[in-house]
C-alpha cells in the first residue's frame, strides 16, 4: 500500500482512480481538430434520412450541403474564427447546419433560452462580445425590440417554418407577415435571405483545434444566476466518442427522437452532435408537449428517446399506450433532474409491460463537464 502511495500523484485527473474498477479501460486519444473535423471524418450514411421535421426528411448529403452553405454566409458577413454569435433558437434544422457552420469557421456559438429575459440576454450579448444574433421568429416581441450595441452588427430572425414542407411553410408565412415586415423595419433581416457571396481569394482559414472553444452553454442557475461554461471540442468530441463506445446500443440509422433544446448541454451534445456523428435518423420536435408526447411515440416508434425524468413519469400514465407495443426502444434516458427509486421501479415495469426490456438509464454531468 506503501508502495503505490508513492505512486500517486493526488490529482484525481492524473491517477484517475476510478479505472480499478473497470476491466480492460481503453485510453483513447482526442485528435487535435475540431467537431466539425470529427463529424465529417465518420461514416455517416450520405443518401440516408439525417432529419425529419413535420415530414419533411433531409439526407445526410444535404445536412453537409447546406452546412456549407451557412458557413459562407457567416463568411461573407466577415465572421472569422473566435467571433462569438449569439442563437437564440429552439431545435430546428437549422441549428445543426449553422452550429456545424461555425464550427468549421472556429467561431464560437453562444446559447441562449428565447424564453430568458431581456436584461440576461442584452447582457449575455455585451459579456461575449457578440458580433451576431440569430433568434427565432416566436421570439420577436422580446427581441425584435433588443437594444444593439457597437460590437453586435448584425441581428437576424430564423422562421420555425424555415424547413417546414411546402404547404405548412406557405401558411406559416402568411399567416406571419405582418410580424415580418415589422421586424425588417426594425432592421431585422431574415436569416434564411441572408446572401452566402463572399471573396473566396480574401478568405484565409484558420485551424479550430481541439483546445478551442466551441460553445457556451448556461448553467441551470440553481444556486445564483446561470453562468456561462466554455466548452472546447475536445470536451464535445471525448463526450461524442464515450457514447459511442458504450453499450447503449446507439446504432446508426436507429431513430432518434429529439425532445431536448439545444441551450443546454443535454440537448447540444446528446440531441445534436452525438445523433449526427453515429448517424442516425434526429426526429426533431422544436417545442416539447407532454400532452402530445405519446402521439410522437406511436408515430415515429423511436429506437432512442432522452428527456427529464417528468417526461417519462408521466408517459406511462398516458392511456393511448396501455396496449401499445414499445419493443422497439432501445434507450430511454433521463438526467438534469432526480428521479426517485420508485418512479425508476415503476417506469421499468411499464416497460417490460410493454414488451420492452430495456431499463431506465439516469444520467448525470455538470454544464461545466460538457453533461
Amino acid at each position: 500500500m506503501k508502495e503505490q502511495n508513492k505512486e500517486l500523484t493526488g490529482y484525481p485527473s492524473i491517477d484517475k482512480p476510478w479505472l480499478k474498477y473497470y476491466n480492460n479501460p481503453k485510453e483513447i486519444q482526442i485528435e487535435n481538430i475540431s467537431v466539425y473535423e470529427y463529424f465529417i471524418n465518420q461514416d455517416v450514411p450520405l443518401d440516408s434520412v439525417a432529419i425529419d421535421y413535420y415530414g419533411n426528411k433531409i439526407l445526410y448529403k444535404k445536412v453537409i450541403e447546406k452546412i456549407g452553405e451557412t458557413q459562407n454566409r457567416f463568411l461573407a458577413l466577415g465572421l472569422k474564427k473566435g467571433d462569438v454569435v449569439t442563437l437564440c433558437v429552439p431545435t430546428v434544422p437549422e441549428i445543426y447546419y449553422i452550429f456545424f457552420a461555425l464550427n468549421h469557421i472556429g467561431a464560437i456559438v453562444n446559447l441562449i433560452d428565447p424564453r430568458t429575459n431581456i436584461e440576461f440576454i442584452e447582457k449575455s450579448l455585451n459579456d461575449t462580445n457578440s458580433c451576431i444574433l440569430i433568434y427565432i421568429d416566436a421570439a420577436y416581441e422580446k427581441l425584435g425590440k433588443i437594444r444593439t450595441n457597437k460590437k453586435l452588427k448584425n441581428i437576424f430572425y430564423l422562421p420555425v417554418s424555415s424547413s417546414f414542407p411546402k404547404y405548412m411553410k406557405t401558411i406559416y408565412n402568411f399567416k406571419n407577415l405582418k410580424v415580418y415586415n415589422k421586424l425588417n423595419r426594425f432592421g431585422h433581416k431574415n436569416w434564411i435571405y441572408q446572401s452566402a457571396e463572399f471573396n473566396k481569394e480574401d478568405y484565409k482559414a484558420e485551424k479550430n483545434l481541439s483546445d478551442d472553444i466551441a460553445a457556451i452553454v448556461y448553467t441551470s442557475g440553481t444556486t445564483e444566476i446561470p453562468k456561462g461554461a466554455l466548452l472546447t471540442n475536445k470536451n464535445i468530441i471525448a463526450l461524442t466518442i464515450q457514447n459511442k463506445i458504450s453499450d447503449f446500443g446507439w446504432d446508426k440509422y436507429d431513430r432518434f427522437l429529439e425532445i431536448m433544446p439545444p441551450f443546454i448541454a443535454y440537448g447540444l451534445l446528446c440531441g445534436i452532435v452525438i445523433p449526427f456523428c453515429i448517424g442516425m435518423q434526429v426526429i426533431v420536435i422544436p417545442k416539447f408537449n407532454q400532452k402530445k408526447f405519446a402521439d410522437l411515440i406511436i408515430k415515429y416508434k423511436p429506437n432512442h428517446i432522452m428527456g427529464v425524468p417528468s417526461m417519462m413519469t408521466d408517459l406511462k400514465k398516458n392511456k393511448k399506450l396501455i396496449k401499445f407495443d414499445l419493443s422497439f426502444l432501445k434507450t430511454v434516458i433521463v438526467g438534469g433532474d432526480k428521479i426517485s427509486i420508485a418512479d425508476e421501479r415503476s417506469f421499468n415495469s411499464f416497460l417490460k409491460s410493454h414488451n420492452s426490456y430495456i431499463k431506465l438509464i439516469k444520467g448525470y454531468g455538470m454544464t461545466e463537464m460538457s453533461s
